[in-house]
């Protein structure tokens, strides 16, 4: 049976954009847009939109910006990804009641 979904599938970083106000726009190479509010990179916010438009991707996954000495990952636009992340092994587990025995003195 065949999983639908991103399965297996690595996020490659394509291009940036800046058209949204106070949003930055990580493109992805396989159409998926990643739109962050750019409260969260506080030193690309400071930055000029000529100086936004300075910028280098590293290895598909890495973006460094001339102007500043930051660098940037994928998972920095998407955030903790391993605490969300679903674990097929992983399955709930029922809340339990410990009975207390009281011990007599």
């Amino acid at each position: 049976m065949r999983m639908e979904g991103l399965h297996g599938l690595r996020p490659v970083i394509e291009r940036l954009r800046f058209t949204r106000p106070e949003k930055i726009i990580v493109e992805l190479r396989d159409g998926r847009e990643i739109v962050v509010p750019l409260k969260y990179f506080p030193s690309i916010n400071k930055m000029t939109p000529p100086q936004r438009r300075q910028y280098q991707i590293v290895n598909d996954e890495i973006i460094v910006f001339k102007h500043i000495n930051e660098v940037y990952h994928t998972q920095d636009f998407l955030g903790k990804e391993l605490e969300y992340r679903y674990a097929p092994s992983a399955t709930p587990r029922r809340a339990t009641r410990k009975s207390r025995s009281k011990r007599s003195v």
